[in-house]
């Protein structure tokens, strides 16, 4: 009787450069199946976490209110006589509460000193942000007396200053300015590098002087308004409305138009545009 004994096959070790791809391929796996879950949380069950910071200066007879701001918005309204404050709220959504409240400390906050020429608002962008916080919400909110001068310096910013009436003087390179029931009683100067002017208000005497590189102008004044206008854009439209009469277009480029609205006289408008549309309406 004989018996027949089989040997196994050889077990075949894979090529070494097999070995290589499939490492890397591995670790690309698990990165995915982490920044996966990650994205899983944050749609079902991500948390938030919560700031609102305040603070405030006095400010003297004839102080100026400085601004600085940087990639922000920010909200500059009226309030009590003879003091500045600023409020920093800010809410981040993340997978934990924990994770949020380490985002939040990340955050740069906004501060207020006091000067010899008036108390400066400072603030700045946020920096060396949490990469796991998956959204940000910020708002701030200054408030100073009405009649005060107001100097506005920012950077990628929108500005939204309400029932205000003392002197501007605003410079934005990069957002949006917004105006509301704002009283023009002396020099006032708007500058936008990149961004649109909205002024929404009234001119009680003074000259209001707006700029613009990139973006439109628009004013939308009350009936009675007297005032005299010198308008003019390189690249956009001109539309002037006034309170009765037919209304002023002039498109294409290099467009210019001056003239007066009511009876003239008042106060005085110059808007300059080099690429975006002016107009103006009244009533």
């Amino acid at each position: 009787m004989s018996t027949v004994t089989q040997t196994p096959p050889a077990r075949r070790e894979p090529p070494w450069w097999v070995v290589l791809l499939a490492i890397p391929l591995f670790g690309s796996s698990l990165l995915f199946a982490f920044f996966a879950g990650v994205g899983g949380i944050s749609s079902i069950d991500a948390v938030t976490a919560g700031r609102q910071l305040s603070s405030s200066a006095p400010l003297v007879s004839g102080g100026t209110v400085t601004i600085d701001a940087s990639h922000a918005g920010v909200r500059i309204e009226a309030g009590p006589a003879g003091e500045v404050s600023v409020v920093d709220s800010m809410k981040v959504r993340s997978a934990t509460q924990g994770l949020a409240r380490d985002a939040l400390l990340t955050l740069a906050r906004s501060t207020i000193t006091s000067g010899d020429g008036g108390p400066t608002v400072a603030i700045p962008s946020s920096e060396n942000f949490n990469l796991l916080a998956f959204e940000v919400q910020r708002q701030v909110t200054v408030r100073m007396p009405a009649d005060a001068p107001l100097k506005l310096r920012g950077q990628a910013v929108a500005a939204d200053i309400h029932d205000l009436s003392g002197p501007l003087d605003i410079s934005a390179e990069s957002g949006a300015i917004k105006l509301q029931n704002v009283v023009v009683s002396g020099t006032d100067k708007i500058t936008a590098t990149s961004g649109a002017v909205d002024f929404e208000g009234s001119l009680a005497s003074g000259s209001l002087d707006v700029e613009t590189e990139s973006g439109a102008i628009h004013l939308a004044l009350p009936r009675g308004t007297d005032a005299s206008y010198d308008v003019g854009t390189s690249h956009g439209a001109i539309f002037i409305q006034p309170e009765s009469g037919v209304p002023l277009i002039s498109a294409g480029n290099n467009r210019s138009a001056t003239g007066v609205l009511g009876a003239g006289g008042g106060a005085a408008i110059r808007l300059r545009a080099i690429s975006g549309a002016i107009s103006i309406r009244v009533g």
